[in-house]
């Protein structure tokens, strides 16, 4: 009898056990599951140009030789399953990442929550391909990314985190796309307290879909400003800068976390010339 009632024990804790795995197991392929790490990149949406982004960073993490979790968040379910797949063909070439699929609303503060938020070294939110631009020219797809910034301002210890950071000059590295980078940049400096950079993108995910068509100064651009390895080159427009009328000592002196390199001004012939070390003028 005693040996029937612990077979009959032993019988239950495997049932349940297999059923918490299958779970568990369930939670991890779709998506489901949360992330408890730190000194993590969250990717929001995904597009081709995900590619690029974790090429850049297992080139970072691999140059230092260590790895790097990065966490994807899609909003739709029905993709979480292909996106591991597509990831695990690349497995091979990102041997520097651990790359998590993770599926949510893309609009709720809890999940970004979840994600570890307040842990994150960089985020990167990208355009919605799902939106249609055809007739807006992408002003759907920029409200939606200035709302998840806008949310994730509402977290009361994200902006000081970031600030925190900043100030320690170990900045975290948060990136936003839009498809109208005048008026919505703007929008994202002020929301942001210019803590987040306003990217525009739209030429390069022609290049990435075909190589045979790229223009190579805009994929450089890309790449630079998400490059991982080495320094960031950023080109701002000096009179929105108040750098008119300042000299160069001027300008080094009132930007303690960057080098002013110079002043970049139009060739006339669809290029950019740069004038290092020159004085700002008119």
């Amino acid at each position: 009898l005693l040996m029937l009632f612990g077979l009959i024990v032993t019988g239950f804790i495997i049932s349940v056990l297999s059923s918490s795995l299958e779970n568990t197991f369930r939670d991890i392929r779709s998506g489901r599951l949360n992330y408890n790490g730190f000194n993590h990149t969250i990717i929001i949406n995904y597009s081709p140009k995900v590619e690029q982004i974790l090429n850049e960073l297992n080139l970072y993490h691999q140059n230092h030789q260590d790895t790097h979790d990065v966490v994807i968040l899609i909003k739709s379910e029905t993709d979480v399953q292909r996106l591991q797949d597509h990831i695990r063909e690349l497995d091979s070439n990102l041997q520097h990442l651990k790359i998590f699929i993770r599926y949510g609303d893309v609009l709720s503060l809890k999940r970004y929550q979840q994600l570890s938020l307040l842990n994150v070294n960089s985020i990167i939110i990208l355009s919605d391909d799902s939106i249609d631009i055809s007739e807006d020219n992408g002003i759907d797809r920029d409200n939606n990314s200035i709302r998840i910034v806008n949310l994730l301002f509402t977290d009361p210890d994200f902006k000081p985190y970031l600030q925190k950071r900043k100030d320690a000059y170990n900045p975290v590295k948060a990136i936003v796309e839009l498809e109208n980078i005048g008026h919505s940049s703007i929008i994202i400096d002020y929301m942001s307290n210019s803590l987040f950079q306003a990217i525009s993108p739209k030429n390069i995910l022609a290049s990435i879909l075909s190589l045979s068509t790229i223009n190579i100064n805009f994929y450089n651009l890309w790449s630079k400003l998400l490059s991982f390895n080495g320094y960031e080159i950023y080109f701002v427009s000096a009179a929105e800068h108040n750098l008119v009328n300042s000299s160069y000592k001027d300008i080094l002196l009132r930007h303690e976390n960057g080098l002013f390199l110079g002043i970049s001004r139009s060739d006339g012939k669809g290029g950019t010339t740069l004038h290092l070390n020159e004085q700002s003028q008119k």
